[in-house]
């Protein structure tokens, strides 16, 4: 009797799994922003493996723990906390908070310094900023430009652009990569424009083989 009341009072509902899942997945998220820079291929997947195995792990052997000791508000929050922590975390997302975001934010001052040495000719002001890319031989490629686009025309679909955009961007190919950005071929070429802030666009390119 002395022991089961002992096992009721170490009970009690518990955050730290929620917690957990949303540290793994900001982990996640800064190993995706490390791959775009330095293109990591193969070499992320340990970093992605072994801290997920280990998350899984935890919350499994804490979950039948629970259960064999009859701990059952621990049990119940070991279901239910990661749940709750990954509708936040897709409520997060939704809202524009997104890695992407971030990364823009943290670099924002000078992406603006950037711009404002561009010569002002009358014209809309155009630039493209690399931001790396990831993949590698047998998987989707995939790559990333901020853009920056004064006239907003780039987030318009094609047949909208007026013809002077067109023609000016044509001065950006050869040399850049607005010579695939113009040119998508789906399903093996697909090109993402989601707007960050202001006149800035992030340009997403996905290359993948399609198998006839």
């Amino acid at each position: 009797m002395t022991e089961t009341t002992t096992v009721t009072k170490n009970d009690g509902f518990t955050a730290s799994f929620g917690i957990g899942l949303i540290l793994l997945a900001a982990w996640f998220m800064a190993l995706n922003e490390f791959d775009r820079i330095f293109n990591l291929y193969f070499l992320i997947v340990p970093f992605i493996f072994f801290p997920g195995l280990a998350f899984v792990l935890w919350v499994l052997g804490s979950l039948l723990s629970s259960i064999w000791y009859r701990l059952w508000k621990r049990a119940a929050s070991a279901i239910v906390a990661p749940v709750i922590a990954y509708a936040l975390i897709q409520l997060v997302l939704h809202l524009g908070f997104t890695p992407g975001w971030i990364r823009f934010e943290v670099g924002k001052r000078h992406y603006l310094a950037e711009v404002e040495r561009l010569p002002r000719n009358g014209e809309p002001r155009f630039k493209i900023f690399n931001w790396g890319g990831t993949g590698g031989a047998g998987v989707v490629n995939v790559f990333f430009n901020l853009i920056f686009d004064e006239s907003d025309e780039i987030a318009l679909p094609p047949e909208k652009r007026s013809d002077q955009w067109s023609r000016r961007m044509r001065s950006y190919c050869p040399g850049t990569q607005m010579c695939s950005i113009l040119q998508p071929d789906p399903p093996s070429h697909i090109v993402d424009i989601q707007k960050v802030d202001g006149h800035f666009y992030l340009v997403t390119e996905y290359y993948q083989l399609i198998k006839e």
